[in-house]
């Protein structure tokens, strides 16, 4: 421990209060814009300072718990444990969040940046406790090591935090923007290789020998398998990539049932109904032999035509704008059979094809490397972000001439005497 902290449980740097919710059957618990009740859906780790999209009523407020402006708030259950916000505004907030309410030890900011750290995070982690879900109840998680400092100390950290996650936003902005206008190059190359002088189209049902989506197994995800015959959902497909975390399985009997739309090895699958419509990616070879569901069609092309040609084609914003445009009908929730096998598609000789493929994947292969250089340096920017949150909470991140400007404040003072002055009810 650096000299002149300490470290302490959580309970003595502020009150720990739990929250509640007030009977949804009540309506006249909540309003439109009354008082803010905070949700864990509300906290974002990104996000310093949160703001609720709920308000309860007067009435509901007057009985329920609350914390003043400046309170951090985390979630201590669920799948959102350790998510934390900084409030502005009082408010209240539901059963599975604590607030935790400063004495005036310690910086609100100093303590969010703190509780936001993957130490402090690991500390949460470990310290809960389940069966399904994970749950650090308020006793436990009242005791939970903080790093407390001399209060010039943590202002001069939260600021250099800040500095420098100004500076790490600022360029994680331009990577996201590189991000961007590498799509839009995507969709600039697709456009122009099937822009094809003097090209004859041809309906997709006219060159496939199959076009087809199934169905959900009855029960639903209760009754699928953690092994056995993959279902291939829209989640599994996406332009880019094929996501193979939470492919499902189903048996040998769910199976039978859908031998209609067995999965063959190179087979296009498009994603035909809701947000991922029009998502397109060709079958690997782990799919061969699954299914898929009612949000997937089997695209199966005849012997002249390659799969890769077509999924180029069906991802090029010629299709992409058919199936998004509110005048073709499907408004963006479904396309049925019938209207993907009247797509027209070009008429051209296997070698054509292969030209196209080759131009399209020439471009694709610098953007794919621009991409994943991008990517790393996205994940690298995290790290980094850690990598400063734990520099600060260790007392590493300021320099010996900041930390002689803190010593010279006027309430500078050992972060025990600190603690001592504050339960003595002391003035400094």
């Amino acid at each position: 421990m650096k000299k002149d902290w300490i470290e302490v449980e959580l309970k003595t740097i502020g009150e720990i209060v739990t929250g509640g919710t007030p009977s949804k059957n009540d309506f006249s618990n909540y309003s439109s814009n009354d008082f803010p009740f905070y949700k864990p859906t509300d906290l974002n780790q990104g996000i310093l300072t949160i703001e609720s999209n709920d308000f309860l009523s007067s009435k509901a407020y007057a009985s329920a718990r609350k914390a003043p402006k400046n309170s951090v708030l985390v979630t201590c259950i669920g799948a959102t444990i350790g998510k934390t916000g900084f409030i502005k505004r009082e408010g209240s907030f539901n059963q599975q969040i604590n607030a935790i309410i400063p004495n005036g030890s310690i910086e609100s900011k100093f303590l969010y940046y703190q509780i936001i750290s993957q130490d402090f995070q690991n500390k949460i982690v470990h310290s809960s406790s389940s069966t399904t879900l994970p749950i650090l109840n308020k006793s436990k998680f009242s005791i939970l090591p903080i790093n407390v400092a001399p209060l010039p100390e943590q202002r001069a950290i939260v600021a250099r935090i800040e500095e420098l996650f100004s500076e790490l936003d600022h360029s994680i902005a331009n990577l996201k923007s590189a991000q961007a206008k590498l799509e839009i190059y995507r969709q600039a190359v697709l456009k122009k290789a099937f822009e094809i002088p003097d090209c004859k189209f041809i309906k997709l049902v006219k060159i496939t020998s199959k076009i087809g989506s199934g169905s959900t197994p009855r029960g639903g995800r209760e009754n699928y398998k953690t092994e056995g015959i993959p279902l291939v959902r829209s989640l599994n497909i996406h332009f880019n990539f094929i996501k193979f975390k939470d492919l499902a399985f189903i048996d040998q009997e769910q199976a039978r049932k859908l031998d209609n739309v067995i999965i063959e090895k190179d087979d296009v699958l498009l994603n035909i109904t809701g947000a991922s419509i029009g998502r397109v990616n060709i079958a690997p070879k782990e799919f061969e032999g699954g299914r898929v569901n009612q949000h997937v069609s089997i695209i199966r092309p005849t012997s002249g035509y390659l799969s890769i040609f077509i999924k180029y084609f069906l991802e090029s914003p010629l299709v992409q704008g058919i199936i998004n445009s509110e005048n073709y009908g499907v408004t963006r929730q479904a396309l049925t059979k019938s209207m993907i096998e009247n797509f027209g598609i070009p008429d051209l000789l296997p070698s054509q094809q292969m030209q196209v493929v080759q131009e399209i994947e020439s471009r694709f292969s610098v953007a794919d490397k621009l991409a994943e250089t991008i990517q790393t340096n996205l994940l690298k920017s995290e790290s980094l972000r850690q990598s400063i949150l734990k520099k600060a909470f260790e007392g590493k991140l300021l320099t010996e001439a900041e930390l002689e400007a803190c010593r010279k404040e006027a309430d500078w003072e050992p972060a025990e005497r600190l603690l001592e002055r504050i339960k003595g009810g002391k003035k400094k």
